[in-house]
């Protein structure tokens, strides 16, 4: 339980009891959240993170307002956590998805050397399911950032990528059979 003991001993202040807190400062730290996020539903995620903690570890606090500024400054340092972790993803999806573009380029540039014939290239697209064909004409929009795939195609991310990179494996396989 968390307590907040008066300074001159006496019981703790029941006003201060861990629902009493979520209920009093619930909306200000999300509020607080928001301006570190820009996203709610995170900021929220981090609000109820911060009390899950708060809760596993029985702290007790002086007064009303020292609750309040541990758990600003707890919320504080979640959203620095979830900004850097965020940012660190970003740049390693940035990196990965400026490779596999390029990945793509290279097998299109790649097929056309090989002398196929657009007619070729038709013939084992038509093959393909229409989902499958969808999310290749995703794929080659280079206006969709692969994580737009993978929303637009119902996917993760990664699993995007991962059926990507099986679909042109079989495009190559079939497109061999036409190779001058």
């Amino acid at each position: 339980m968390i307590t907040v003991s008066q300074s001159n001993g006496d019981e703790p202040i029941s006003s201060c009891t861990p629902k009493r807190l979520y209920e009093a400062l619930w909306g200000f730290l999300v509020d607080y959240a928001i301006r570190f996020t820009l996203n709610e539903e995170d900021a929220e995620d981090i609000v109820s993170t911060v009390f899950v903690k708060l809760l596993n570890t029985k702290r007790t606090f002086p007064t009303f307002l020292d609750a309040k500024a541990y758990l600003c400054v707890s919320v504080r340092n979640a959203c620095f956590d979830y900004l850097a972790k965020a940012k660190k993803d970003k740049k390693r999806s940035a990196q990965f998805s400026y490779f596999e573009s390029n990945l793509v380029d290279d097998e299109l540039l790649a097929l056309h050397k090989t002398s196929i014939s657009d007619q070729h290239l038709q013939k084992v697209m038509s093959t393909l399911s229409a989902e499958n064909r969808f999310f290749l004409d995703c794929c080659l929009d280079k206006s969709l950032s692969m994580a737009e795939v993978a929303a637009k195609t119902g996917h993760t991310v990664k699993g995007a990528y991962n059926k990507k990179s099986l679909l042109l494996k079989d495009l190559r396989n079939e497109l061999t059979k036409y190779r001058h």
